[in-house]
């Protein structure tokens, strides 16, 4: 009873075994495993203490770097994420002791999702903070056997890693609307069905 329309075009890594052997996801990992100096950290090692840096590091890249219409997540949402593993946390300390990088997974329905992912931007990017979480993200996902939503943006780095396009739809309830609104909506439904996908696409 809900009405679908195209919202984003997203990439979904399906098979995580041919994903692991692109040329792009070799050098991740190995700049993870073996070139790296940084520290990983799973869940149980962080506290309370390290959610002030995990919110900046994702405002630094998500909101500074991208846009403020971003969802912008509070202190007290990620400690919520940490206390009950809501959200699975990994992240990379350097050799001084600072977290430097962090992501944060969840599993639904057989789905890997990362809506948490920052860096700190003030450092090289020949570090490859970045292409390190990535790695992170597909290990999660190889571990848990779920495929992988990599959600919208960064096109071609994504496709290089084995991610294909879907478009994501999203689902509006109109049936209790005047009739005029249900036109309306129906209406701009339509033309992302017809114009906005192909946008999207391209």
């Amino acid at each position: 009873g809900y009405l679908l329309a195209p919202s984003r075009q997203i990439y979904i890594c399906q098979d995580l075994v041919s994903a692991a052997k692109k040329q792009n996801s070799e050098i991740d990992h190995h700049l993870l495993t073996r070139r790296t100096k940084y520290r990983i950290v799973r869940h149980a090692d962080f506290t309370d203490a390290d959610v002030p840096r995990i919110r900046d590091l994702y405002n630094q890249l998500y909101l500074n770097k991208y846009s403020v219409h971003n969802p912008q997540f509070s202190n007290e949402l990620i400690q919520l994420w940490r206390r009950t593993g809501l959200l699975t946390l990994i992240g990379l300390i350097s050799p001084a002791g600072s977290l430097d990088g962090v992501v944060g997974c969840f599993a639904l329905n057989g789905v890997v999702t990362t809506p948490l992912i920052g860096y700190d931007l003030s450092l090289p990017q020949s570090l490859g903070l970045y292409r390190m979480l990535t790695s992170l993200v597909f290990q999660e996902a190889r571990d848990t056997g779920c495929l992988l939503n990599l959600s919208a943006g960064a096109a071609k780095f994504k496709r290089h890693r084995g991610g294909e396009p879907v478009l994501e739809y999203s689902a509006i309830y109109i049936r209790h609307l005047p009739i005029f609104q249900r036109a309306v909506w129906k209406s701009l439904a339509g033309l992302l069905r017809n114009v906005g996908a192909r946008v999207l696409q391209h």
